[in-house]
């Protein structure tokens, strides 16, 4: 391939990276001065990313859909340099959502390899079909504050699970002034 070849194929490239970005709206990081109202909710969790040190420290994102809407969000599951367990807690707007597909970065030399990857359960991941039978979702009442469990990316298959009364100690004593311990619960199943 040429060096003009390649430059055209960059250039294309990212044409349509861009364009595909601008369909995609970034949630929010929950901010105290703003409260839960009818539209906008807000919903945390813990996250277990794919990490060590080949994944440069590079932020980590799941891609959300609105099943009602069909608009498509981006969470932030996982910050710049942070390897472990992390936790989100975001404004959403009210709505039943279904995890779309997860986002991470592997680094190599000079090199850096975005991955994204479905979230299915795992007995749809070599099934090229899609039904609602393989996807997960969670609801998101309107005024409500949820928890949508803890996020494990780590290892495939993903999975969800519900460890609200752990991850409550941790988020009353970073966000204590929200109610926690009535939290809905709604984790991706």
């Amino acid at each position: 391939m040429t060096k003009a070849t390649c430059l055209k194929f960059l250039f294309f490239l990212s044409l349509i990276t861009n364009a595909q970005s601008r369909f995609v709206s970034n949630l929010r990081q929950y901010d105290p001065s703003e409260g839960i109202s009818e539209n906008r909710c807000v919903i945390y969790g813990t996250f277990i990313p794919r990490g060590g040190s080949w994944s440069g420290g590079a932020n980590q994102f799941v891609t959300i859909r609105n099943v009602e809407t069909n608009f498509v969000s981006r969470m932030e599951v996982k910050r710049m340099k942070t390897t472990k367990e992390g936790e989100f807690c975001l404004f959403i707007r009210p709505g039943e959502y279904e995890p779309m597909d997860y986002t991470w970065t592997t680094t190599y030399a000079y090199v850096m390899i975005t991955h994204t990857q479905p979230i299915m359960r795992k007995d749809s991941l070599n099934d090229s079909t899609l039904t609602s039978s393989k996807i997960f979702r969670f609801s998101v009442p309107p005024s409500s504050l949820v928890y949508v469990g803890r996020w494990q990316f780590k290892d495939e298959p993903v999975s969800f699970t519900d460890e609200k009364d752990e991850a409550d100690k941790k988020f009353i004593r970073n966000y204590g002034h929200l109610d926690f311990l009535n939290a809905k619960r709604s984790v991706p199943e």
